[in-house]
């Protein structure tokens, strides 16, 4: 006798809108997960450019005087959180986007038409990726941690640079590579909420 094949599984509208459930609860997850990031490198921050701050008033002449390389230091390290700060929001920006045009679709199809409101799903990611009262309100929030790395990371080099002069050339060779390192670097960064816009206002679908 011929083996007979295993039926294909028949479509579960069910085991369906489970399986969807259980990708934006990972997904929603991953997610919290990052703006506990955020909070954490905001701390960094704020720890980094507290012990910066320290280096004017320890020892005699401060420790600022004394090896300003390290406030170039300090600006180099606060620039790279504030770069990962940008990175978290862009990855946040991304996965709600999946949510709402990839994973929303689906889940929609299989509960009703979302023309009536009580049918329309994962709501909160809109809120995220589009422009609404509420996606402001988390605007300013995210510019605000990006501001913590960022400002005081300008700040260093400027107060470095008024402190050693315009004259390069009489600098130590270490801290000419220092300063330009930082400039390219917090020049970089800067183009990080451009890029964080762009992010919120395409039309295509994100891949994660």
């Amino acid at each position: 006798m011929p083996r007979q094949g295993k039926a294909p599984p028949t479509f579960s509208p069910d085991r369906a809108f489970r399986a969807h459930l259980a990708e934006y609860e990972a997904v929603r997850a991953e997610i919290e997960i990052n703006f506990a990031q955020q909070d954490r490198l905001a701390s960094y921050a704020l720890a980094l450019t507290t012990g910066a701050t320290s280096l004017f008033f320890l020892g005699t002449p401060p420790v600022a005087v004394q090896q300003p390389f390290l406030l170039l230091v300090a600006s180099l390290l606060l620039t790279a959180i504030g770069w990962a700060l940008v990175e978290t929001s862009l990855t946040i920006q991304l996965k709600s986007r999946y949510l709402l045009e990839n994973l929303a679709p689906r889940v929609q199809a299989l509960i009703g038409p979302a023309d009536r409101p009580e049918l329309r799903v994962f709501r909160w990611s809109e809120s995220v990726v589009t422009f609404t009262a509420r996606s402001y309100f988390h605007l300013i929030m995210a510019a605000g941690k990006y501001a913590t790395a960022f400002v005081p990371s300008v700040a260093l080099v400027v107060v470095f640079f008024s402190r050693k002069g315009p004259d390069l050339a009489s600098w130590p060779s270490s801290e000419r590579i220092l300063f330009v390192g930082a400039i390219a670097a917090m020049a970089v960064v800067a183009f990080g909420p451009v890029l964080k816009l762009l992010a919120a206002i395409r039309k295509y679908p994100a891949r994660v």
